[in-house]
């Protein structure tokens, strides 16, 4: 996905990318070199949004998407490994306060929780920059309406099917 020197993924290397063809246009406005201290293809999160019902299922779309363009820059994911599930919830069943830094919310707010195995905290902070990008551009949300939490786990927590660990088996 990203083109990087004698393939060399250790701790201090940079990935940098001006064309990408899997991410079609998003590459081409990644100007920045992205920190990838650990190469992570096989660590594919799942993400939970919760949103304020109201929005369309092309709105919901367009959510899903730039979220997933995010994690395809930040955590150089292959792009089917995508787990998703969108949340909607009445206004009143939605309070997400500013923690006393001064942020306005909107009835665009979008919480973000991500379940992964543990991810570096330059790679988060490319996601969470990169996720505001993203939704403020293909979906009007403000990043100040941007909350994003992660909780990690590790491989015995995973299963994709068919009672079986595939991280444990070999089967991933």
């Amino acid at each position: 996905m990203f083109a990087v020197e004698n393939n060399d993924f250790s701790p201090g290397r940079f990935l940098e990318s001006t064309s990408c063809p899997r991410l079609g246009s998003s590459a081409s406005r990644i100007d920045q070199r992205i920190f990838a201290p650990n190469y992570q293809s096989k660590l594919m999160p799942l993400i939970r949004f919760d949103i304020i019902e109201g929005r369309t299922d092309a709105e919901i779309t367009a959510l899903l998407d730039a979220a997933h363009r995010a994690v395809l820059i930040a955590f150089a994911v292959p792009e089917r490994d995508r787990y998703q599930i969108v949340t909607e919830h009445k206004p009143s069943r939605v309070i997400a306060q500013d923690t006393g830094l001064g942020i306005e919310r909107t009835r665009n707010v979008v919480v973000v929780s991500v379940v992964s195995r543990a991810r570096s905290q330059a790679s988060k902070q490319v996601f969470y920059a990169e996720l505001c990008r993203e939704l403020q551009e293909a979906c009007n949300v403000e990043p100040s309406d941007v909350i994003v939490s992660f909780t990690s786990n590790s491989d015995d927590d995973w299963s994709f099917g068919n009672g079986v660990a595939q991280y444990l088996t070999g089967d991933l």
